[in-house]
């Protein structure tokens, strides 16, 4: 039994020692085979196959270093890579169709700006082939026409003929020549789903072009892009003994003339014809100049975003005041007080710089305006020329209604929004609509009739007849009034709480009122003198019978600078009109009054701008610190609604914010993005990334630059960004600079460099 094992494993020994060998030998083959292979480069491409990746160090050449580690081209739509453990899609598509028609540095430009395409051109002039292309062509129209009877088609032919003559003594000439063009376009994605929705953008991105994709032929179309750039033809079997090559894509004869169309740009640098200077590009270092108004826009909204301390407001200002020298009209909401000087806006002193005026809004400010105010509008027809008044009373209702829900739900619970359920916040509007409806009906105002805003004036005095002034307008007292009676007739026990709350928040806003709660009868305070007084100095409703004695109520607000009539008037000649909030105290206040004087600027300064273009001024309304109002359903809407009347009214509205993504958080800001054509991005957060990327279109690599503007905490730079404009689809990452001696004390922020400015002054 011993000698039976000891036999059997030494069989074993033997075999195994065979097996080694045959395993050896056979290694030192394949060893050898790929060292061939490297030198050779035949294993760039496997079809069909997936190889096992090696160590760059053991790879022979660059060419295999960037090779991929194999590739499947059996799939007929596309085909895939195989880099490091990485799966890539490609498909090619080839232009079949060219337009008739195209425009210089357009037609083009949409699909070879695509990102993760890699565009081909390959142009092969014709040269001696040209002119027997042409002449060939000359004599086949020659000899269609002779045998042509149709007068219409020999209209056709003579046309044709006359074209290719006109190339044919270019031609011979030397003035131009014939070139066969292929177009090759390779998409890449990482999943076949994407490569799809990639290809279907890329299409629709071609207004005009016909594509044709490289069907069973993207191994070719691969080796045929970049960057060989040299046509890989496939070899094709016909039948059992015939074989031919195809080429993947389909050339094009054209000329000189229409090849240009292919140029993919007008100029390297940023350039407005009517623009001012902005500053200078970061890479070139050239000038841009920027109009918001430049013929290449449809509407003229802009968005101004960025993390403070970056220099957005000093940009801003500067750019303020270099557009009044071309002639714009400016209206800017300025929300918080100037470094250094806390007793007015930061960009006041810009307003009186360049000849405007600054309008302080606060209680205890001789400017006071009313928001209930509404103007006639002058809407042009163009078949006729002529400029017709008109009122528009419902939109007025609409923008009010949510102006004063803003107002009735912003008040703050441990420094939170006030929260409401949906159905209690829809009795509130209802309520708000209802008497902001009723205020404006009492005053006898009718919708589209402008008339019904005026009243007739008897003449008086020296004058020679009678004339019209604008009526009495709604204001605080009016519409607080109107809720009081509201409530009191009201019997919807569910609106109970609607009107407390009501009545609660909007008695502040009252700046003087007298009443009895009983008979709801309202005194002025010179007709008090006439009333009986109790000892404790209230007074007795005169209003009841002997004995029944009612006590009336007395309303003094302290947030009652609404409650007015407007002392405001905006001059349109002047160039710019501040409107400084930075002096209210209350933080939800000052919040609230950006809207309010939206609303003002909106009646008193976009609708009083022609819709003539012939007549129209060139107006921008900017609002610092936009971001604040966002959160409030009632702000959104109005803001909204007051894109639409600006885009019609020749007007630019600019919001100035902290980050592009506070829109993210809001579906109802759509419209706002629409409007918006250009974008002025600083350093944004780098969780902002994505929602920049999505929403202007910029690359992955220009996004990154954007969230590394102005340099590090350590070393600002300051008045770094990014303009990007929508309608040319275009970015430059833009250096502003002011001028130092003149442009200082409007422009800068930074307290220690305005510090520092005034010590040199003193010094010098």
């Amino acid at each position: 039994m011993v000698d039976f094992l000891m036999m059997l494993s030494l069989c074993i020994c033997v075999l195994s020692g065979v097996t080694l060998l045959i395993v050896h030998i056979w290694s030192k083959k394949k060893q050898k085979k790929e060292e061939e292979e490297d030198k050779t480069g035949d294993t760039v491409f496997h079809s069909g196959t997936r190889n096992t990746p090696k160590p760059i160090k053991e790879r022979a050449g660059i060419l295999q270093v960037l090779a991929p580690d194999g590739a499947n081209t059996m799939p007929v739509s596309y085909m895939t890579l195989d880099d490091n453990g990485i799966e890539l899609y490609y498909a090619g598509l080839y232009i079949d169709k060219l337009p008739v028609e195209g425009r210089f540095a357009h037609s083009f430009a949409g699909i070879f700006n695509m990102d993760f395409v890699e565009s081909t051109v390959i142009i092969d002039p014709l040269l001696e082939e040209s002119q027997k292309k042409i002449n060939r062509r000359i004599r086949s129209l020659d000899m269609e026409r002779s045998g042509e009877r149709d007068r219409n088609r020999l209209r056709i032919l003579d046309g044709k003929i006359a074209d290719a003559e006109r190339w044919a003594r270019q031609i011979d000439s030397d003035q131009s020549t014939l070139l066969e063009t292929y177009f090759l376009f390779l998409i890449r994605a990482e999943s076949l789903k994407l490569l799809t929705e990639r290809i279907s953008e890329f299409i629709s991105r071609g207004k005009g072009i016909g594509f044709r994709s490289c069907y069973a032929m993207h191994k070719e179309a691969f080796l045929t892009s970049l960057p060989l750039n040299e046509i890989f033809e496939a070899k094709i079997s016909v039948g059992k003994n015939l074989n031919v090559s195809k080429k993947p894509i389909k050339g094009h004869i054209l000329s000189q003339a229409y090849l240009s169309l292919i140029f993919n740009h007008t100029t390297s640098e940023y350039f407005h014809e009517k623009g001012c200077v902005f500053g200078r590009s970061i890479y070139s270092g050239m000038p841009v100049t920027f109009d918001p108004f430049d013929k290449t826009h449809f509407s003229y909204g802009a968005v101004i975003a960025g993390q403070s301390g970056y220099g957005k407001s000093a940009t801003v200002k500067q750019l303020f005041s270099r557009q009044v020298d071309f002639g714009v009209h400016i209206a800017n909401i300025d929300y918080e007080p100037l470094p250094g000087d806390g007793k007015r806006g930061e960009y006041s002193i810009v307003a009186e710089a360049v000849g405007g005026v600054n309008y302080l809004i606060s209680n205890y400010s001789d400017s006071q305006l009313n928001f209930f105010e509404i103007s006639d509008e002058y809407e042009y027809n163009r078949a006729t020329g002529e400029e017709i008044p008109t009122l528009y009373l419902e939109e007025k209702i609409v923008d009010m209604t949510n102006i004063l829900m803003v107002l009735a739900t912003s008040f703050t619970t441990n420094g939170m929004v006030g929260e409401f359920e949906p159905t209690e916040y829809s009795r509130i509007k209802s309520i708000i609509s209802k008497n902001v409806r009723k205020i404006y009906a009492d005053c006898g105002l009718r919708d589209k009739d402008a008339a019904s805003l005026y009243e007739t004036v008897p003449a008086s005095g020296g004058s020679f007849g009678a004339g019209r002034r604008k009526k009495r307008l709604p204001q605080m007292h009016d519409f607080y009034r109107a809720i009081l009676l509201d409530a009191r007739e009201n019997t919807d026990s569910f609106k109970e709480n609607a009107f407390s709350l009501l009545l609660d928040i909007f008695e502040d806003r009252v700046r003087e009122m007298y009443y009895c709660p009983h008979c709801m009868k309202e005194f002025t305070r010179e007709e008090l003198s006439t009333l009986k007084r109790t000892e404790r100095g209230v007074h007795i409703c005169n209003n009841h019978e002997e004995g029944k004695i009612y006590y009336l109520r007395e309303i003094h607000g302290s947030q009652a600078y609404l409650d007015c009539q407007s002392t405001l008037s905006i001059d349109m000649s002047l160039p710019f009109h501040n409107f400084d909030l930075s002096q209210i105290t209350d933080e939800t206040e000052r919040i609230n009054m950006i809207m309010v004087v939206q609303s003002y600027i909106e009646e008193n300064f976009i609708k009083k701008n022609s819709t003539n273009p012939n007549k129209a001024k060139k107006l921008i309304v900017s609002t610092d610190e936009a971001h604040r109002i966002l959160k409030f359903e009632g702000a959104r809407m109005f803001e909204n609604a007051l894109y639409r009347v600006a885009r019609k009214r020749h007007t630019a509205p600019w919001l100035i914010l902290q980050s592009v993504k506070d829109f993210a958080k809001y579906q109802d800001t759509e419209e706002i993005l629409k409007s918006t054509e250009t974008f002025m991005l600083f350093r944004h957060n780098y969780l902002d990334g994505q929602y920049i990327k999505d929403t202007t279109n910029l690359t992955q690599s220009q996004v990154d630059t954007v969230l590394n503007l102005g340099g590090t905490s350590e070393a600002k730079k300051y008045g770094e960004l990014c303009l990007v404009d929508i309608p040319t689809k275009r970015a430059v990452f833009i250096q502003a600079d002011y001028l130092k001696d003149s442009e200082f004390d409007v422009v800068e922020t930074d307290v220690e460099k305005i510090a520092e400015h005034a010590r040199m002054k003193q010094g010098g």
